[in-house]
C-alpha cells in the first residue's frame, strides 16, 4: 500500500525559511534563507539563481572563455628577425590584446591565436608572436613563408600555460614580415578583403587543474 503526502512547502526546523516550495504546479523551487537558490520546470530544465562555483569544479572542467575578433584592417612596417632568438615586444606591430582574470593561479590557460594576414613584397617570412603585459620575451610565436606578393596567408597556433595570477593580465599578437615591407592585418596592400568577416582572433580558456 502506498501513501502520498501533499504539501505545498517544506521547511527546516531553523525558522530561516530554507526549503523546498512546492506551491506552484509542475515546478520545484529550493530556497535558503528565503531566496531562491534553484528552480526546476515542468521540463525538468534547472535554473540557478547564480553561477556554480568554480572552486567546486572537477579537473579539466572549463571555467571560462574570453575571446576578442577582430575583422578590420591593420598594417605594420615594423620587421621581426627570423633568427635563433626570441621574438620582443618592439619587432613588428601590435594588432590584438585580450584580458583574462584568471579564477585561481594555478589553474591553465589555453591560448588560441589565430592571424590572417599578407605581405605587399614577395618572398616574404611572416611572424606573430603572443605576449603578456609588458614582458619582452614572446610566449610563443609561430611564422610562415609566403612567395608571391599580397598572397593572403593563415597563421594559427595554441599556447597553453599556467595562470600564475588571480588578477587581469592582458595577452597581445605582434606580428611582422623578417625585412622591410607592410604586413597587412585581414587585408591586402592596407585594405580590408571579405567585408571584415576574413577575421583574426584570440581566444584564451581557463581549464581547472
Amino acid at each position: 500500500m502506498s501513501s502520498t503526502i501533499k504539501v505545498n512547502n517544506i521547511q527546516n526546523l531553523a525558522g530561516d525559511d530554507s526549503g523546498i516550495d512546492l506551491s506552484t504546479n509542475d515546478q520545484i523551487i529550493l530556497k535558503t534563507a528565503n531566496t531562491t537558490a534553484l528552480t526546476i520546470d515542468s521540463s525538468q530544465n534547472a535554473t540557478f539563481a547564480s553561477k556554480l562555483a568554480t572552486t567546486n569544479l572537477g579537473t579539466g572542467a572549463v571555467l571560462q572563455v574570453v575571446n576578442v575578433q577582430d575583422g578590420a584592417v591593420a598594417t605594420t612596417t615594423g620587421t621581426v628577425s627570423y633568427d635563433d632568438t626570441i621574438m620582443q615586444n618592439n619587432e613588428g606591430g601590435e594588432f590584438m590584446t585580450l584580458a583574462i582574470t584568471p579564477t585561481s593561479a594555478t589553474n591553465k590557460l589555453k591560448i588560441d591565436v589565430c592571424f590572417n594576414g599578407s605581405a605587399n613584397t614577395g618572398n616574404k617570412i611572416t611572424t606573430v608572436g603572443l605576449f603578456q603585459d609588458t614582458t619582452a620575451d614572446a610566449l610563443a610565436e609561430a611564422s610562415v613563408f609566403v612567395s608571391a606578393t599580397n598572397c593572403p596567408h593563415n597563421v594559427n597556433f595554441t599556447h597553453f600555460m599556467t595562470a600564475g595570477t588571480t588578477s587581469a593580465t592582458t595577452f597581445k599578437v605582434r606580428g611582422g614580415n623578417d625585412t622591410s615591407s607592410t604586413l597587412t592585418m585581414n587585408g591586402q596592400n592596407g585594405s580590408r578583403k571579405y567585408g571584415g568577416v576574413f577575421a583574426s582572433s584570440i581566444t584564451i580558456t581557463e581549464i581547472a587543474v
